[in-house]
């Protein structure tokens, strides 16, 4: 606790208090007490009247036909009604000069409220000036100010920041007498100083306070958190003596914007043991923090609560629109999409978030087909949607898409592109590996690039390893952010990855010039009880550690087995190889993947979260874990989701090096007299690559003229034919024996989704259609149309009969696998995060 002065309204009184009572002698004319005025003119009830007519007018018309019948009364010394129809004046927002004022200067003797009406009124016109100077004036007057004085003079010095005129106010408060003392004078004088950026003074006002209410409480306490001094806010709150909602919330609140979301949802728990209440604000900042936090227990709990209040997502678009954010950021985006679809209610931020959320977890079709419907539902776009749909595109690859989207924004909607919209397209061009262009746009873009677009285009760099471009965008940043340690690191790991360590000591040099340390790598995982365990880099101090380093040699071993090489150009220190492979075995995301397989049900989902980037060798150790053991592990670093499933990345990169960015759909089981794997992507082509070759190109790419290949599957029985789907509503078969030919296409009612071939009939297969993302039905195909002595790769006549169509009310149908055993069972997922049979 610190210790403060118990004096200091008393010095605000003596050395800053310029208007003392000395420059404003006693008036000689006495003024008529106002009770007299109301018996010596029109009685009491005549006065109500028109004020309580007042209180109904709506324009000026209204206003001055009352002011007539005020004077026809003889009502025009009535401080009473004259106080009422001048704040009538300026809430109409009526200027002070000349009507209001003209009012005031016809009263020969007006009271304090008369004043503080047009004092209000020139504080509504931000005339801060004008106000003081009528404080003056009912000074010199001899009229005393009321408490209502000082809170306007106070609050129009918070505004303007003038916090000169503020301390000498609060000299006057004590001068006058008696104001000192007064609850609503305190609290205004609090929030003064709060606003001027004095804290300590404001919390000295409070020390001195006789009385305090819950407002002097939550001021001081939401200042502090405000500030960053959650250890003040947290002695305050522990002192308060009636801890209400709004206590409770600025805490929470408090935490949330601090990065402590684990203490903000301690206090929410806390909060909802003592059975308070919680309101919409409550709800935003514990959702807040379970979405920094990433816990999907925590975030089902607290959508619980949210539904059991009246501000659920069905009913509040904002509490809404903060879970659709929260369960994205926790990796479960079919949540997300559950409670997007379950709003009564929708606008421009549900839609925006629900667009980030298909984004950020590479779902780039999704967010297209929702900004589809969004702009059918003529919700128009901002500069967030807009950001979303760039960012999916991004993700995705689409980069022709992307520069479509970015030219739509100013032409159809009139939105013009901002910093944040160019690092989109940054990113953009940097992933597709276009890093002139790139470049290019960097340096040709009509405002001035900030940190975000030459962050963009370092980041970029390091994907692709170009250490030039890389330090052109670095020089920049330590410009715009010099004490951004992250900048450092990414560009020596870029000098690292391409072994150029002279540069690496070079950036490391300039760092300790600057006194920058590196901010320490960890991860974090939740257990199946929802508690979070942390994991720092080469931290080895966890109670199950023993099992956890077993765990990952086991892992290790299996991958190394399957061919894993360690990434050694991931560690940026030039040490030896062996040294090297300790530091990656090591890695807090490596540490967490280790803890989550030894905790955690087998087969059941693993959520990580990073502080920083993912290395290329935990990314590659994480991939192949998913496959080897069956698992589907989700990890959230600074930049985006990886969802890894059977050896693939939702990011599009696999684990066998020399693959970079491929696209959408990958079928690895099949291929003619070798290992092949068939790559369809956002581009209107399909790969092929031979595993045994790492050469780091296809061995064969075939143009589709299809808009984007979403699925590709080979036949089991003729492993030489390869059948594809794209999201232009056609299906494409594709005969390897006949590299020259250039297959067979048929146009279908809609997008394909997905494809699977029936392992028991050559000449069978199904398909699911996106039709919308809550309706896929799925249809079986049979490739004989005419006659069914038909081959398969003999087609050219004839066109695949759809046999059978079923709606499996799974939503838009992800994946289909037909059982190896009976031919008649087939399994479908989709949208609805349930499986068909």
């Amino acid at each position: 606790m610190v210790t403060l002065s118990r004096k200091f309204s008393t010095a605000i009184s003596d050395s800053l208090a310029c208007i003392s009572l000395k420059q404003f002698p006693q008036n000689p004319h006495k003024p008529t007490p106002f009770y007299q005025i109301q018996q010596q003119q029109q009685p009491k009830q005549l006065e109500s009247q028109i004020v309580t007519t007042l209180d109904g007018c709506k324009n000026l018309t209204q206003i001055k036909q009352v002011h007539a019948r005020i004077l026809l009364n003889g009502l025009d010394q009535s401080c009473y009604v004259l106080a009422k129809l001048i704040r009538m004046l300026t809430k109409l927002n009526i200027p002070v000069d000349p009507y209001p004022l003209s009012i005031f200067n016809r009263v020969k003797y007006p009271n304090p409220f008369l004043y503080n009406a047009l004092i209000r009124g020139y504080l509504i016109e931000e005339r801060l000036n004008e106000s003081t100077e009528f404080y003056s004036l009912m000074r010199k007057e001899g009229v005393v100010p009321v408490s209502f004085t000082f809170t306007a003079l106070f609050k129009a010095c918070g505004a303007k920041m003038d916090v000169g005129l503020g301390r000498q106010i609060h000299g006057q408060t004590i001068l006058v007498g008696g104001f000192g003392e007064d609850l609503h004078v305190g609290n205004s004088m609090i929030d003064m100083y709060i606003k001027c950026g004095f804290l300590e003074c404001g919390r000295k006002v409070f020390d001195e306070m006789p009385n305090r209410d819950v407002i002097s409480w939550t001021e001081l306490i939401s200042a502090y958190a405000k500030s960053g001094n959650m250890e003040s806010a947290g002695e305050l709150f522990d002192g308060l003596p009636v801890k209400d909602m709004v206590a409770w919330t600025v805490m929470v609140s408090g935490f949330a914007q601090n990065a402590k979301p684990r203490e903000a949802i301690m206090f929410f728990e806390k909060m909802q043991e003592f059975g308070v209440e919680t309101d919409e604000i409550t709800l935003i900042g514990v959702i807040s923090a379970c979405a920094q936090l990433g816990a999907a227990k925590y975030a089902d709990w607290i959508r619980d609560v949210a539904e059991k209040s009246e501000f659920g997502g069905r009913h509040s678009v904002v509490v809404g629109s903060a879970l659709i954010d929260m369960y994205s950021k926790c990796g479960s985006v079919g949540d997300a999409y559950r409670v997007f679809q379950g709003m009564k209610e929708r606008n421009v931020y549900s839609y925006s978030s629900m667009i980030l959320g298909f984004a950020m977890h590479g779902r780039a079709h999704d967010a297209m087909k929702l900004f589809d419907e969004m702009v059918k539902t003529e919700i128009k776009p901002n500069r967030v949607t807009f950001i979303g749909v760039l960012t999916a595109c991004s993700h995705a690859g689409m980069v022709e898409q992307g520069w479509q989207i970015f030219e739509l924004m100013e032409k159809c909607y009139g939105i013009k592109p901002s910093a944040d919209h160019y690092t989109c397209m940054v990113d953009l061009l940097g992933r597709a590996g276009r890093l002139q262009e790139a470049h290019e746009l960097v340096n040709t873009m009509p405002i001035e690039p900030h940190e975000g677009v030459w962050g963009a285009l370092l980041g970029a760099c390091r994907i692709h390893k170009s250490p030039d471009i890389a330090a052109i965008a670095a020089n920049h940043l330590f410009e715009l952010e010099p004490y951004c340690i992250g900048n450092y690191i990414l560009l020596a790991n870029i000098y690292a990855s391409c072994g150029r360590w002279n540069d690496v000591s070079t950036v490391r040099k300039l760092m300790r010039t600057r006194g920058l340390r590196k901010n320490p790598a960890f991860s974090w995982i939740e257990s199946e009880k929802g508690m979070v365990h942390e994991f720092f880099s080469g931290d080895m101090t966890h109670p199950r550690s023993g099992e956890i380093k077993q765990a990952l040699e086991d892992l290790l071993d299996r991958l190394e087995a399957k061919g894993y090489q360690p990434h050694l150009s991931s560690v940026a220190y030039d040490v030896n190889d062996e040294d090297k492979r300790r530091i990656l075995m090591t890695h807090s995301e490596k540490l967490a993947l280790a803890f989550g397989l030894i905790s955690t049900i087998p087969g059941s989902k693993i959520r990580i979260v990073k502080n920083l980037r993912i290395c290329e060798d935990c990314h590659s150790v994480i991939c192949g874990a998913s496959q080897i053991t069956g698992r589907e592990i989700i990890v959230r670093d600074i930049m985006r989701f990886h969802h890894f499933r059977d050896g693939i990345c939702s990011c599009e990169t696999l684990v066998h090096d020399g693959f970079g960015d491929f696209g959408f759909a990958i079928e690895a089981s099949g291929g003619f007299a070798g290992k092949f794997i068939a790559i369809g992507s956002s581009e209107p082509a399909i790969e092929i690559w031979d595993l045994d070759i790492a050469c780091g190109t296809p061995c064969k790419s075939e143009t589709t003229k299809a808009f984007q290949v979403q699925a590709v599957v080979w036949n089991h029985h003729e492993p030489q034919v390869l059948l594809s789907g794209s999201f232009d509503r056609s299906v494409v078969m594709k005969d390897g024996r006949a590299p020259s030919d250039p297959g067979f296409k048929w146009s279908i009612t809609a997008d394909v989704e997905s494809l699977a071939w029936d392992p028991h009939d050559k000449h069978l297969f199904v398909i699911s259609l996106h039709v919308s993302l809550e309706d896929g039905p799925v249809q079986g195909f049979d490739i004989r149309a005419a006659k069914s002595e038909s081959e398969l790769w003999d087609l050219s006549i004839n066109q695949p009969a759809c046999v059978t169509s079923k709606d499996p009310k799974a939503g838009a149908v992800f994946s289909i696998s037909f059982s190896e055993d009976d031919p008649f069972l087939l399994t479908m997922g989709g949208s609805k995060d349930k499986l068909e049979l």
